[in-house]
């Protein structure tokens, strides 16, 4: 391996090659996430029903050193363990005009077009990757993954 660094292209070869090996998974396992998606996109009826899901997702959170991927995949990828990726989680876009942008001040209240109850797009290197919904990881904002790995839109 050079000390070269990768290439936006390599990274993204090789997150394919990655993904597409952890995502090799029972048609079972897939129809119980869609299931799971489908709760999610649903937006709660009661006032009730949406303190249940705000407090679900604060506490059942898994840690980001519980590896999911096969302890052979992750020996086999382990030198690419250092390589800097940029993740982000998105809540939701807006177009806007230049004129609305200079219109912008503190105290401006701006409109997304996602609804509130709308899973985050989950980005690496600005690809998606995944969707999650906000949690409290102690005292700062943290994301639970509800969807990972090779996404078809």
């Amino acid at each position: 391996m050079s000390d070269e660094p990768l290439s936006q292209e390599e990274i993204d070869k090789l997150l394919q090659a990655v993904l597409s090996k952890e995502n090799e998974k029972s048609p079972e396992t897939e129809s119980k996430e869609s299931e799971s998606e489908d709760h999610l996109a649903a937006e709660p009826k009661t006032a009730e029903e949406a303190a249940d899901i705000e407090a679900n997702s604060a506490t059942n959170h898994d840690s980001i050193n519980t590896p999911k991927v096969p302890p052979q995949i992750l020996e086999k990828w382990a030198p690419l363990g250092s390589l800097q990726l940029r993740f982000t989680a998105e809540i939701g876009t807006a177009p806007l005009k230049v004129g609305e942008v200079m219109q912008i001040g503190i105290g401006s209240r701006l409109p997304l077009k996602t609804r509130w109850v709308e899973p985050l797009v989950l980005k690496l290197n600005g690809k998606t990757v995944g969707y999650g919904r906000v949690v409290l990881v102690g005292n700062k904002f943290g994301v639970q993954v509800t969807k990972w790995g090779r996404l078809t839109h």
